[in-house]
């Protein structure tokens, strides 16, 4: 004799569109970076050519919008990205925050 094992409160539906989702324990995190691109530390890297869109948040709370494209991959450690195209204002931003760093 089967079981029924649904104990939800609401039934479940399939969405029309794709729905995103972010939360904490996914967020990849950068290695390193350059005014040129970054290697972006996760597990579940994207393939070589796929373009991606990048934010990146610095420690004065706002986020710079970066379209990148994938040029490296780490199997199981992440992936380098090239930087292809920002707003002027997050390039600046990119700029002061290299600038204050050696080696960026």
């Amino acid at each position: 004799m089967a079981m029924n094992t649904e104990h939800r409160i609401e039934p479940r539906l399939i969405p029309s569109q794709s729905v995103p989702v972010d939360y904490p324990s996914f967020k990849p995190h950068v290695r390193d970076l350059s005014l040129s691109g970054a290697f972006i530390e996760d597990p579940r890297p994207f393939s070589v050519g796929r373009p991606v869109q990048v934010r990146l948040w610095f420690a004065y709370g706002e986020a710079i919008s970066i379209s990148a494209m994938v040029r490296r991959v780490e199997e199981g450690r992440g992936m380098g990205v090239e930087f292809l195209g920002m707003s002027e204002a997050d390039w600046k931003r990119l700029r002061m925050f290299c600038r204050s760093r050696p080696g960026c």
